[in-house]
């Protein structure tokens, strides 16, 4: 599936559209969720926190309350496609983690979790890729998930599409995408 070629690219969006004062981390980062109903921390793949508690924070665990939004990128072994897509989302709203985005390359649809409360997510918007998908405030910006469809299918290489910066807006055709990456 590419996983790590994903997260480049969605690692690369995050850094233009992230609140102010917050970090997109490069190490591995356990969130702690003592309130969760399987264990009581998950490492996301990828998650954007506060700048203070990057700071301030040696061991790279962090309390939910300190992060804005976790990635997780459903792989093909069934334990991650159970844990991703039916264990996770309760686990993360437990903290509460504002947002929780779901990458699925295996079902080709992204699916951002938001609003939680008691132990659930009350609002899900899934898209299917080649569709947009809006973040709520305080993050900015629309991600145009045919970023991800044409990098999985290798029409675009990766690297090529992170310098390009084009998926906050949406192409039309992939002749457009190929088009702004010459």
């Amino acid at each position: 599936m590419r996983r790590s070629g994903l997260l480049d690219l969605y690692e690369a969006f995050l850094r233009e559209n992230r609140p102010q004062d917050t970090r997109v981390p490069f190490s591995p980062v356990t969130i702690l969720l003592p309130n969760a109903p399987d264990k009581e921390s998950y490492v996301p793949d990828m998650c954007v926190i506060d700048r203070a508690a990057v700071d301030t924070h040696s061991e790279w665990k962090f309390p939910a309350d300190a992060v804005h939004l976790v990635v997780e990128v459903v792989s093909a072994g069934r334990e991650s496609q159970v844990n991703d897509r039916l264990v996770k989302p309760g686990g993360y709203a437990s903290g509460p983690v504002p947002l929780y985005l779901l990458i699925d390359p295996l079902r080709r649809e992204v699916t951002l979790f938001s609003d939680p409360k008691n132990n659930a997510y009350q609002t899900s918007t899934k898209v299917k890729y080649g569709d947009e998908i809006s973040f709520p405030e305080p993050f900015k910006g629309v991600l145009d998930t045919a970023i991800f469809d044409w990098w999985s299918c290798g029409q675009i290489p990766a690297r090529a599409a992170m310098r390009s910066r084009w998926w906050v807006r949406s192409p039309k055709s992939r002749a457009d995408v190929v088009a702004r990456l010459r």
